[in-house]
């Protein structure tokens, strides 16, 4: 079975929680509360508006890391940037890449190549690349 997970950005402090446990969501799907672990230890309870969740894609990258949605990984043979997003027309996790006609949709394919380089939120400087 698929393991499902999340991380989290907080806004407030700037700084990435790992793991998240989703305490509470509305009826519209709205989560509206959830408590994580900060890098520094201590513990993080997030609200709606001060966050943003993202969920794990299932998929590890050459080493072995968790790959979530937001990050920006490389690839290994092309060494292009790609910036990992849900996308709803298909139903799967997508990498958007440089060159938008090298969108794919991931798969077991290109992954004992892929290197996490970063996320949207601690390495935005990546996102020049992928303009």
């Amino acid at each position: 079975m698929r393991e499902i997970k999340f991380r989290a950005w907080d806004k407030e402090h700037c700084e990435m929680c790992y793991p998240v446990q989703v305490l509470s969501w509305t009826e519209s799907s709205e989560i509206e509360d959830f408590e994580g672990v900060r890098p520094s230890g201590g513990a993080a309870c997030l609200y709606s508006g001060e966050f943003e969740l993202m969920q794990y894609t299932g998929l590890k990258d050459k080493n072995g890391k968790d790959v979530y949605e937001s990050d920006v990984i490389q690839s290994g043979r092309t060494k292009l940037y790609y910036v990992i997003k849900w996308e709803d027309e298909s139903a799967s996790w997508i990498a958007l890449c440089t060159d938008t006609s090298k969108d794919y949709c991931l798969g077991s394919y290109g992954w004992r190549e892929a290197e996490i380089v970063g996320n949207i939120y601690e390495s935005p400087e990546l996102l020049e690349e992928i303009k």
